[in-house]
């Protein structure tokens, strides 16, 4: 099982670096928006629509990383008045909830990416199909339950 928890950071490692990447892009297109409006007279006319998208990307990434590093925000003011095998055990009914959510969501969101309706939609300023935009969605639900996984299998591997 050590090979899933260094699959999982691996994918970490991807998912961090995408994220920087796509913080940079989004900062720079932005800018460059700006200016151009500014000193030209002459936006990107598809620099908000793509750093929309850009957002929306970086969203799921960071959210699978979170995940990783179990830093989700949470109330635990009930959590620390259990005794620690109490909490130790919702905290593994807490992890298995998720990965089996993240699971159903997987399911569905491959199932509705591979539908026909998304075949006409399309970004309307790049005029490119929407349907890469999409494939967020999978590839977190994939890596989300990889990393919860990985979070408990190195618990016991340590």
């Amino acid at each position: 099982m050590r090979w899933l928890v260094r699959l999982s950071d691996a994918l970490l490692r991807v998912e961090t670096a995408a994220c920087r990447l796509l913080v940079v892009g989004m900062v720079l297109l932005l800018l460059a928006n700006a200016l151009l409006r500014h000193l030209a007279g002459r936006p990107l006319y598809f620099a908000e629509e793509a750093a929309t998208l850009m957002l929306v990307w970086l969203s799921f990434l960071s959210v699978s990383i979170a995940l990783a590093h179990d830093a989700l925000v949470r109330v635990d003011l009930f959590l620390d008045l259990l005794p620690p095998t109490a909490r130790h055990g919702l905290a593994l009914l807490w992890d298995f909830a998720i990965a089996a959510m993240l699971l159903v969501l997987l399911v569905a969101s491959v199932g509705w990416i591979r539908s026909p309706f998304l075949d006409f939609e399309r970004v309307i300023t790049l005029d490119v199909p929407k349907r890469p935009v999409y494939y967020v969605m999978p590839l977190f639900f994939a890596s989300g339950t990889l990393h919860v996984i990985a979070r408990r299998l190195r618990e016991r591997i340590a």
